[in-house]
């Protein structure tokens, strides 16, 4: 379940916010924040850092009944990392704007519970019940759950919780698989999915490890000489060739990671040596669709 860690009596603005965020020093490195979005709930913003799992949102209250009061909210199987930037936007927005902070059950949070080391045990704590939520979700026929983020999901199948039975190292491991999965995706390349004419659909891949949604054709780079040429395949072939490589990222099962080929590894040289012989190169199989 998530955690909501919810501010009264500041009385935010938003332009107030924003510029108390420009200024927040994150306990640990921020690799995104989220463009403010505005939606009835009111203005939000979702940052990802180092050892991130789920991210951290924070959200302005739009109902000027609620005096402008924050929402600082930790989604199912936040990370260690997740919990220290939320408890840090916590600290600093009590430090900067006054008011109190509650938890579940509407209960006010002392400020001895956002320092360490009691913000540190919460968070494992947390982090503990999380798990085995997790995990028993997927004792049944269900054969995987989605942790949705904002930029991709993760998708969790039995196959990948650990095989530890004291319930800490259940956690500790399940949060470290989980947390390089995250980081893999972070730093992936979002590739955009062109419609064609005739109603198909292609992506083309740039050299770097691309998230990307399923597609009737894909345009593969491949090494040439000094640069690197496209190379275009049927979907379901270059789905066959990838193999166990392709992890899926979202919950609809219509998008996934690519990483990418390396000529220097011996089995991503072989993926790369039969795209050249079974694909097309770009440019001549863009002349199909001469109106595009």
């Amino acid at each position: 379940m998530s955690y909501e860690f919810h501010l009264r009596e500041g009385r935010w603005s938003a332009r107030r916010l924003r510029a108390f965020v420009e200024a927040w020093k994150p306990p640990v490195p921020i690799f995104t924040q989220m463009p403010w979005t505005r939606s009835r709930k009111g203005p939000a913003t979702w940052f990802f850092g180092e050892g991130s799992v789920r991210g951290c949102t924070l959200q302005l209250d739009a109902d000027l009944l609620k005096a402008r009061s924050l929402r600082v909210r930790l989604n199912l199987m936040a990370s260690r990392a997740d919990w220290q930037l939320g408890q840090s936007l916590v600290r600093e927005l009590l430090a900067a704007g006054g008011g109190e902070a509650y938890g579940p059950g509407d209960q006010v949070i002392a400020s001895d519970a956002l320092q360490e080391p009691a913000a540190g045990a919460d968070a494992l704590a947390q982090l503990r019940t999380d798990a085995a939520e997790l995990a028993g979700s997927l004792k049944s026929d269900r054969t995987y759950a989605a942790l949705p983020n904002p930029a991709f999901s993760l998708i969790v199948t039995k196959e990948l919780l650990p095989a530890e039975t004291d319930q800490t190292n259940f956690a500790l491991a399940l949060e470290e698989e989980l947390a390089l999965m995250a980081a893999r995706y972070q730093r992936s390349e979002p590739v955009e999915r062109v419609q064609l004419p005739d109603g198909s659909s292609f992506s083309i891949f740039p050299d770097v490890d691309a998230l990307a949604y399923a597609s009737q054709f894909y345009a593969v780079p491949v090494a040439n000489g000094d640069g690197l040429e496209q190379y275009v395949l049927p979907g379901p072939r270059f789905f066959e060739l990838m193999g166990e490589r392709l992890e899926v990222v979202s919950e609809k099962q219509d998008r996934f990671y690519f990483p990418a080929l390396d000529f220097q590894n011996t089995d991503d040289a072989k993926v790369l040596t039969t795209i050249t012989k079974e694909g097309q190169p770009f440019e001549a199989w863009l002349t199909r669709f001469p109106e595009f």
